[in-house]
């Protein structure tokens, strides 16, 4: 008898590594941002003679390069087997990991286990009444003066609504890149930010493009490019039925204040034109 929900996930890291680009993966120099602040935490102090234990969220293949080149003592969480196994498969560094299969909100550690818990763009998968509960149970399984450090896009503070063919014209005069599909993507997507449920909804963006899809996955819009940037954002992302759930960062700030002090956000990237909106916060465990 086939798995019906394996199937949709044939084929999804060769789907990923081509079409999810910057900024919905972290880049080279954000990668080296994550590392800055983990070796600012001081868990990776000379002379310690055990591994430092660190917590992924999610199954992110560049962080788990990362740490294991610093042969960290890596486990990981994530609610699917299969993206664990998928991810896996884009992973440039082997290493010993230990993986799990379950929900961040209830995680299987025992408190105060890890040094340090990273995460890429965990937060925003977190329902609004459950954020409060998630960051709880990070701290739960930290140690004492254990750090969090996670990559959080957050809205641009004066964000306003603004015509999708503002948007798409916009697009058009920027100079063709393997990245610029996920640019266009991400501010469509912030165009649908609701203030009062903080939701974002790729649907409402899929009633935006549907007018110029003359078949599945094909689009013939007036300019070229823009019909290129919607058949690589289609690839990626439909049935466009995925919301995510954040906030401008005085509100994020707030959140993470209830169980973290703030040491550093401030980093932006240069690699990407969303380095205002995708940070990396580096949390201390109150």
């Amino acid at each position: 008898m086939p798995n019906r929900y394996a199937d949709p996930w044939k084929g999804f890291a060769k789907r990923w590594d081509e079409y999810y680009t910057a900024p919905g993966r972290p880049t080279r120099d954000e990668v080296r941002i994550f590392l800055n602040y983990i070796k600012k935490s001081g868990k990776l102090a000379k002379g310690k003679k055990s591994k430092i234990k660190v917590l992924v969220l999610g199954a992110t293949p560049e962080l788990r390069d990362m740490l294991a080149r610093i042969k960290a003592d890596v486990s990981l969480i994530d609610v699917s087997k299969y993206m664990i196994r998928e991810m896996t498969k884009l992973r440039k560094t082997r290493s010993k990991e230990h993986r799990f299969t379950g929900n961040w909100l209830k995680m299987p550690f025992s408190g105060g286990y890890f040094d340090i818990v990273v995460g890429d763009l965990a937060q925003g998968n977190i329902p609004k009444n459950k954020k409060d509960i998630f960051l709880a149970e990070i701290s739960r399984v930290l140690k004492k003066e254990g750090y969090f450090i996670h990559r959080i896009f957050h809205m641009p503070e004066h964000q306003r609504y603004v015509n999708p063919e503002r948007i798409f014209g916009r697009y058009s005069r920027y100079k063709y890149s393997k990245q610029l599909h996920m640019g266009m993507f991400m501010d469509l997507l912030y165009n649908t930010y609701n203030k009062k449920t903080n939701i974002t909804d790729t649907a409402i963006m899929k009633g935006w493009i549907s007018k110029y899809m003359y078949s599945p996955g094909k689009f013939r819009h007036p300019d070229r490019q823009i019909s290129k940037l919607l058949e690589r954002a289609y690839v990626m992302w439909q049935p466009f039925k995925k919301k995510w759930c954040t906030f401008p960062e005085k509100d994020i700030a707030k959140m993470m204040e209830r169980h973290f002090i703030i040491m550093d956000n401030s980093i932006r990237t240069g690699s990407h034109r969303m380095a205002e909106t995708f940070r990396i916060w580096s949390l201390k465990k109150r």
